[in-house]
């Protein structure tokens, strides 16, 4: 096998192996919204700074309280793993699902 037939195996197996890793990805995200919601909220409002031992840092006046903006910050995520931000994005998720169902299956 020649160099170039390599980085091309090599490049689709990575883009299939990162769209499959990115819709399952996708597919927890919208079916525990509120829990992903809560860790990224979690995240933005700083919690575990606050957590005993209590770190004091001028960092922390950056954090984020509000729900909304941790609803928001999920749905950003969630666009960007259904590659609505990106096209090729969207293509290579929707044909490597598409090579997944066509296959035929055992027996």
């Amino acid at each position: 096998m020649d160099t170039a037939t390599s980085l091309l195996m090599f490049q689709m197996v990575l883009a299939a192996g990162f769209t499959l890793w990115l819709s399952i990805a996708l597919v927890n995200n919208l079916q525990a919204f509120a829990s992903s919601a809560a860790a990224v909220g979690g995240t933005l409002s700083m919690a575990p700074l606050r957590q005993a031992p209590a770190i004091d840092l001028p960092l922390c006046s950056r954090a984020i309280h509000s729900p909304a903006v941790h609803r928001a910050a999920l749905m950003v995520v969630v666009l960007l793993q259904a590659g609505r931000c990106w096209p090729p994005g969207r293509a290579a998720t929707t044909c490597c699902w598409a090579a997944a169902w066509t296959q035929p299956g055992p027996g």
